[in-house]
C-alpha cells in the first residue's frame, strides 16, 4: 500500500489551515526517528510478549493467527535489548527532540503512511506490515510525548486520513486549543461516498 497523491493534498491542506490560523511553517530533520522506531519495536514486543507469555505457551490456540505472529517475535529479546532501548529513549529525549522543540513549537506529521487496511487485511496474517504501518506514531509513543490526531479528510475510495500534532512535553492544553481551532477553520467536510452510492455526499460540520 502506497500513500496516494490524494493522501499528500489532503496534508498538505491542512498545513495551509495552520498557516492561516498564523503557525510559521518551518521544516525539519527528522533523522533520529528510525532510531526511534527501531528501540520502540523494542519496548512493545517485549512488553506485550510478557503480558502474553502464559497464553502464547500454554495455550496458543485463544489467540488469532495474526494476534500470535505478532507477540512472538517479544519473547526473543533479551533483557538486554529492553534497558538499551530504554537508555535511548533518554538520549532522544535530551538531544535531537529537545533541539527540535528549541525551535518549533508543534510537529505536523500523517497519522498514517500508507492508507487505511480494510477489515480483510487487519484479519489475515502478514497482510501488513504494521511496523511501517504506525512508523509516524510508534516513535512519538516511545518518548511519550503528547499528540493529537485530527481528521483531514477522506480519499477518493472513502479512506479516512487525519493528521497529527505533536507537541514538548506536557504541552496537552496548547494541542487542545490548537486542534480546536484547527476544526473550526476547516469548516466542513464532505463525507465519503460508499460503492453504489449515487446521491451527493452529505456534510460534516466540524464541532
Amino acid at each position: 500500500m502506497a500513500r496516494t497523491v490524494a493522501d499528500a493534498a489532503l496534508l498538505e491542506a491542512s498545513l495551509a489551515v495552520l498557516g492561516d490560523l498564523g503557525a510559521r511553517l518551518v521544516p525539519v530533520e527528522l533523522d533520529w526517528f528510525d532510531d526511534a522506531n527501531a528501540a520502540v519495536n523494542v519496548v512493545l514486543a517485549a512488553e506485550a510478549a510478557a503480558l502474553w507469555r502464559s497464553e502464547l505457551v500454554r495455550t496458543p490456540c485463544r489467540l488469532g493467527a495474526a494476534t500470535r505472529e505478532r507477540l512472538l517475535p517479544g519473547l526473543a529479546y533479551r533483557a538486554s535489548d529492553y534497558i538499551d532501548a530504554l537508555r535511548l529513549r533518554s538520549a532522544l529525549l535530551s538531544g535531537p527532540v529537545a533541539r527540535l522543540f528549541a525551535q518549533a513549537d508543534l510537529l505536523h506529521l500523517p497519522v498514517l503512511p500508507v492508507p487505511v487496511p480494510t477489515i480483510a487485511e487487519a484479519e489475515t496474517p502478514g497482510a501488513i506490515d504494521y511496523l511501517a504501518f504506525a512508523y509516524p506514531s510508534r516513535a512519538i509513543n516511545l518518548l511519550g510525548l503528547p499528540a493529537l490526531a485530527l481528521p483531514i479528510g477522506f480519499t477518493r475510495d472513502g479512506s479516512p486520513t487525519a493528521m497529527q500534532l505533536i507537541g514538548r512535553p506536557l504541552a496537552e492544553a496548547r494541542l487542545l486549543a490548537l486542534g480546536a481551532a484547527y476544526e473550526h477553520a476547516a469548516g466542513p467536510r464532505p463525507m465519503p461516498l460508499h460503492a453504489g452510492a449515487s446521491a451527493a455526499p452529505a456534510e460534516l460540520t466540524a464541532p
